[in-house]
């Protein structure tokens, strides 16, 4: 399963159409804000967390910043292992730093060509769901 973070309803499409275009077929868990995301990650019963390959995760939400939640992964038992890919519009080299820093394996720029960035997270994914994280 992807979880995906993002706050812009069209730009989790984009992503979900991306990934089906690539032949993926996955299921997706989506939250649309870090508070949500927190309540569908971690507040559920421990014995009921979803099993998540990856997660792709905005870095600018409307209530914080992407990198909370990468931190939040990373530091759990449960999803230390899987693969983090973080978005953004911004190609500052602190956003990509921070991303690095929080736990992200890659950090994607949302390109303005909406095809080049649709094939561009496609090969991303699969890559990642192919390739997973060993430490």
């Amino acid at each position: 399963m992807i979880f995906l973070l993002d706050d812009d309803k069209a730009h989790r499409s984009l992503i979900r159409r991306a990934v089906l275009k690539a032949g993926i077929e996955i299921p997706f868990l989506e939250a649309g804000s870090i508070s949500e995301a927190k309540r569908i990650l971690f507040a559920e019963q421990k014995d009921k967390l979803p099993a998540l390959s990856l997660a792709v995760v905005d870095l600018n939400l409307g209530d914080g910043r992407g990198t909370e939640i990468v931190s939040l992964l990373r530091a759990s038992d449960s999803y230390k292992h899987i693969r983090i890919i973080v978005l953004s519009t911004s190609q500052m080299e602190e956003d990509v730093t921070e991303s690095r820093e929080a736990g992200a394996d890659a950090y994607m720029t949302k390109a303005s060509d909406l095809l080049q960035f649709r094939k561009e997270i496609g090969e991303a994914v699969s890559n990642w769901l192919e390739n997973p994280r060993t430490e």
